[in-house]
């Protein structure tokens, strides 16, 4: 039995919409993210650039961990930090990240700067 149809819902344009939006990940649902590097960490401090990063630690590759659990993994390239700040300090240390899009931005700067 056919459920009755609404006059102004085009059965395909359901369809098609249904299947080319996904639901949000875990990550984007459930955590914010915020960017920040320490003004006094190397990379900063010194002006340097990144070049290599190297997960043998102590003669074990960290690479050859096996991962297991939920949102290890975002854009599959892993996070850096996660932080979680008392609910005291929350607003200050939020304020001193960086937002995604503010984040975009500085890098789109510094890649004109050296243009």
């Amino acid at each position: 039995m056919a459920l009755p149809m609404e006059e102004n819902v085009n059965p395909a344009e359901l369809e098609k919409n249904s299947t080319e939006e996904r639901p949000p990940t875990v990550v984007d649902r459930y955590f914010s993210k915020h960017y920040r590097i320490a003004p006094s960490h190397p990379v900063l401090a010194d002006k340097k650039t990144v070049v290599a990063v190297d997960f043998g630690v102590g003669g074990a590759n960290r690479l050859d961990n096996k991962m297991t659990g939920k949102s290890k993994r975002p854009y599959g390239t892993g996070y850096i930090g996660i932080m979680l700040p008392s609910l005291k300090g929350y607003d200050d240390e939020m304020a001193r990240l960086l937002t995604e899009q503010q984040y975009q931005d500085a890098l789109l700067a510094r890649k004109n700067r050296s243009s």
